[in-house]
């Protein structure tokens, strides 16, 4: 059965996300979201059913946290979609909108294709990575790259 890779991104927000310090977040999220959908290679991102913007998702850990997980076709794809000017545009006002992390808020992982990752899944996997380090199980963008 072919693999994709599934992704996790968390982020602890600064301000609730009505707040006027988020504004610039919030106005990115549909079009980033939709050129995401749009890629080539993607698959699939988790959209949670209760929230009022389906654009972003709280984490159900956490809710200082919101969540982006998704699943592409291959590592090409996703670091295409990234590394992108629309995404990359907004990455650089991250500190403005989150707070930094002294753990990781980023992992990625290998599932078969057809399969959806719950957040449940996603956070053990962000809990793995964070204790043991990077593996073949659960790895970062850098270990990936590696070679």
């Amino acid at each position: 059965m072919p693999q994709y890779l599934a992704e996790l991104n968390i982020a602890r927000v600064r301000a609730d996300m009505n707040d006027p310090q988020m504004s610039g977040f919030v106005e990115g999220l549909e079009p980033v979201n939709a050129l995401a959908e749009q890629s080539p290679g993607f698959v699939w991102r988790y959209i949670d059913g209760t929230a009022a913007d389906q654009n972003y998702a709280p984490t159900p850990w956490d809710d200082q946290f919101i969540v982006n997980l998704s699943v592409w076709q291959d590592w090409p794809s996703l670091k295409a979609f990234m590394f992108g000017d629309l995404h990359a545009y907004y990455m650089k006002g991250r500190r403005e909108w989150f707070h930094p992390m002294d753990t990781p808020h980023s992992c990625l992982w290998w599932v078969d294709a057809g399969h959806r990752p719950s957040l449940q899944e996603a956070k053990a996997k962000l809990d793995q990575l964070t204790a043991d380090g990077p593996s073949d199980e659960v790895f970062t963008m850098a270990w990936l790259n590696r070679g």
